[in-house]
């Protein structure tokens, strides 16, 4: 049978190996989304770019083509169906809140929103990080835009 400081022990024990797992999650949370902003021509507030996923820009509107609207598994706080992606592109140009991109072998181009002036030049490449929505029109907004080498 356990005494009492035994069982209070492994209590305090199973405690602090929480939240050492705890801790060593939010840091490497904290060093996924730690980025220069000097590498970005382009950023919105609160970007983390741990929370985007790679997807090919061909894959993706293939993807939100067939978003279902209101589907339980992709709704974020506010009741929306939406995707995180970034893709490698070629930015074709920037018409005032919209721009432009293209992959790099052609495939397929995609106009995007955007909140801001990205300063960047036709055929230049890039890294877009994006949002996917649908509420219940489907909608492309960007939240980051990287120099890509």
């Amino acid at each position: 049978m356990r005494t009492i400081e035994e069982i209070k022990a492994e209590k305090q024990a199973k405690e602090e190996e929480a939240r050492k797992k705890w801790l060593e999650k939010e840091k490497a949370d904290e060093e996924a989304n730690r980025y220069d902003a000097k590498d970005f021509y382009f950023l919105t507030e609160n970007f983390r770019p741990a929370d985007y996923d790679e997807k090919d820009l061909f894959d993706a509107v293939s993807i939100a083509d067939k978003m279902p609207w209101k589907n339980p598994d992709e709704i974020d706080w506010f009741g929306v169906s939406t995707k995180l992606y970034f893709s490698d592109v070629i930015c074709t140009g920037q018409n005032g809140k919209y721009i432009e991109f293209r992959t790099d072998d052609n495939a397929i181009h995609k106009i995007m929103k955007i909140s801001g002036r990205s300063g960047l030049k036709g055929s230049e490449k890039v890294r877009v990080y994006y949002r996917i929505s649908k509420e219940p029109l489907l909608e492309w907004n960007v939240k980051a835009i990287k120099k890509r080498q």
